[in-house]
């Protein structure tokens, strides 16, 4: 998806996109293969009171402590192994768990209808719409500067933006953040499920060759888990 277009639409099915997801949430649901998350005020049921949460980088944040829904962004990596480093690596990291990996799945979905999004990859978004030099690798969380961004593009009336990974030094891993209207579930069947499977043996090794970062094995895993 390479192009310095400031602007550029998505095709639906043009390529299929990846995720990694969790197995089980914090609240002991079954994970969901498309979430849009969002920033901001929320309500903790355990605590029983409105608690803050970063949120990822271009997240829509909810201000107020209501039930105001402000909308929700869902991350999808245009290659497996750019899905993975979104979750398993950090810049400065020493180990992959294979532990925290056998907690996730990975699924490749495809969007259903095509989207237009901005592109910070592309030059000419500086002078367009005011992009800073550092909005691409703002380091958080939080994100102020990256979610005030998404902000416009949503109010704009763009889809997602498409960006390089900050956790990949070479920047040849691409992801794009979709916006929805709704919090939560795919509401708005912005995407389909291609196939939902274990995160595979091979990408693990991929990661830690790449990063020249160890594995911490993990001797039980997931039934049928096999490693070359």
């Amino acid at each position: 998806m390479t192009t310095e277009d400031p602007v550029f639409t998505v095709e639906a099915d043009y390529l299929h996109f990846y995720r990694i997801y969790p197995k089980v949430t914090s609240h002991g649901d079954p994970g969901s293969v498309i979430w849009f998350g969002f920033a901001g005020y929320y309500y903790n049921d355990k605590t029983k009171a409105w608690d803050l949460r970063p949120g990822n980088r271009y997240d829509p944040v909810r201000t107020v402590k209501d039930g105001s829904d402000p909308g929700g962004t869902c991350y999808v990596a245009d290659m497996a192994l750019g899905a993975f480093v979104e979750v398993f690596v950090r810049l400065g990291a020493v180990a992959i768990s294979e532990s925290t990996v056998f907690q996730n799945r990975m699924a490749t979905v495809s969007l259903n209808s095509s989207v237009d999004v901005c592109n910070v990859m592309s030059p000419a978004n500086v002078g367009l719409r005011g992009m800073e030099p550092n909005l691409w690798n703002e380091v958080g969380p939080p994100y102020p500067k990256s979610q005030q961004f998404a902000k416009q593009i949503r109010d704009e009336g763009l889809k997602g933006i498409h960006f390089r990974s900050v956790r990949d030094p070479s920047g040849e891993l691409e992801n794009v953040a979709t916006f929805s209207e709704k919090s939560g579930l795919d509401v708005g069947n912005m995407f389909h499920v291609v196939a939902d499977y274990e995160i595979p043996p091979s990408l693990i090794e991929s990661a830690a060759d790449r990063y020249k970062i160890q594995v911490a094995r993990d001797p039980s895993g997931p039934a049928g888990y096999f490693r070359p």
